[in-house]
Formats: structure tokens, C-alpha cells, sequence
């Protein structure tokens, strides 16, 4: 790390359209490989025993999520109320990315911009009896989707 620097958590969230969404708490991109073991074969009764053997295993398919906390706020756009209507008007389609916050000053070299097309999978709105009302949703991959790490103007 001679001259890298760390990212702050509070740099990096999902967006859409190129906007982000209103006061996000929270945003994970998870990219699973799903493997296929091999069944290893019987010793040969010629060959000396072996305690164990390492395991084989191959990629049949990945797959990526991003799923993100918002604070539920009044406003009509950008929101709970948009994703909302988008999931109940026009289905569950949702181009999305996870990238680094290109803010001025952030002092970072590169922004990190990871996007594709998803599904949103799972939408939950949190109204606890005290404190703030939040808002959980995954969007799911339904593609390949692209990654680039781009050079900042600081």
C-alpha cells in the first residue's frame, strides 16, 4: 500500500440513471461463483492410501446483487416512492451500478464503476415505533454485467 489509499465506506453507493439515491446508509455488491465439486475416485487397492485429496471444483455460472439501505424520505423521486412505483407500474427492471462518490475532493485516484441490468428482488419497507423508517432492496443480476476503474480529476 505504498500509495494507495483506502476507500471510506461512505464513498461508495448504488445508483440509477446516474443519480443516487436519497440518504443511503448502507450499499454491498456481492458476486457469487457457483462450483461444481468433483466426486473423487476410490483408491486404486495397488496405490498407497492416502489420508485425504485435495478437492476439485469448476465454475458452472455466477452472479452478482447489489442491495442498498435508504431512510425513507418525502419526496417523489430518487427514493422508496420511485422504486415503488417503478415495481408496481412498469414491473421489476432496473438498470443499477455501485460505484465510488465523484465528488470533488475526495482525494482517490480512481473511481470504481461497477453496472448492469437486474431485478429487483426484494423490496422492504422498515417502519420501526421509534426511530427512523428505512427502506432494504437487492437488485439482482440478469446479465454480465461491466466493471471499470476510471482515473480521477482531484
Amino acid at each position: 500500500m505504498a500509495n494507495s489509499k483506502v476507500i471510506p465506506g461512505k464513498l461508495l453507493l448504488a445508483t440509477a440513471g446516474g443519480t443516487a439515491f436519497d440518504c443511503q446508509q448502507d450499499a454491498t455488491l456481492t458476486i457469487t461463483y457457483n462450483l461444481t465439486q468433483e466426486d473423487p475416485c476410490k483408491p486404486d487397492p495397488t496405490e498407497p492410501y492416502k489420508g485425504f485429496t485435495w478437492q476439485t471444483s469448476t465454475t458452472d455460472s455466477a452472479s452478482w446483487e447489489i442491495s442498498f439501505t435508504l431512510k425513507a424520505t418525502d419526496t417523489n423521486s430518487n427514493n422508496q416512492n420511485s422504486i415503488l412505483n417503478t415495481l408496481i407500474n412498469t414491473g421489476n427492471q432496473m438498470s443499477i451500478t455501485f460505484e465510488t462518490s465523484t465528488a470533488s475532493g475526495t482525494g482517490l485516484a480512481y473511481a470504481s464503476v461497477f453496472e448492469g441490468d437486474g431485478l429487483i428482488s426484494s423490496f422492504t419497507w422498515n417502519a420501526p415505533s421509534s426511530g427512523d423508517s428505512t427502506v432494504d432492496i437487492t437488485v439482482t443480476g440478469n446479465c454480465a454485467p461491466t466493471f471499470e476503474a476510471i482515473p480521477t480529476t482531484t
